[in-house]
């Protein structure tokens, strides 16, 4: 938790005590700590030894939810694709397979397969391009 986000949430339990009887603050702060230390890890237990007992099931949940991750948020694949290849915020990164790819092509066409890695890197038009065709060949 941040040092903004915590200040904000003992704000708002300074406010709700004025309207919260005490007891029910302490009552609720115990089970929170019940809840913490005790349910918490055994949940977290049983999903690793259902894992182990069933690892075909569990790298299947594995995958789908990958898959639809990457459906439902493509950005989170393609992002790094693209700068790892080259393509980034600022054009074509030198000393990078784009730069490579870039020199072998010469002059670069608009509407080129190349021109949308190039703009989907920058973060424009060419990333919903690139982020549809992500999600067309995972689902």
């Amino acid at each position: 938790m941040t040092g903004s986000t915590l200040q904000t949430a003992l704000v708002g339990i300074s406010a709700a005590r004025e309207y919260v009887p005490n007891h029910v603050v302490v009552v609720a702060a115990s089970q929170a700590k019940t809840f913490a230390t005790e349910q918490v890890p055994k949940a977290a237990g049983a999903i690793v030894n259902s894992a182990r007992e069933n690892p075909g099931a569990t790298a299947g949940v594995i995958l789908a939810t990958t898959g639809l991750a990457i459906v439902a948020a493509p950005a989170v694949v393609s992002a790094p694709t693209l700068l790892v290849s080259g393509f980034g915020s600022t054009g074509v990164g030198a000393g990078t397979t784009a730069a490579g790819a870039q020199s072998s092509i010469g002059n670069v066409v608009a509407g080129s397969v190349f021109s949308t890695l190039q703009s989907a890197g920058t973060g424009g038009a060419g990333l919903a391009v690139v982020n549809g065709v992500y999600s067309l060949v995972v689902a």
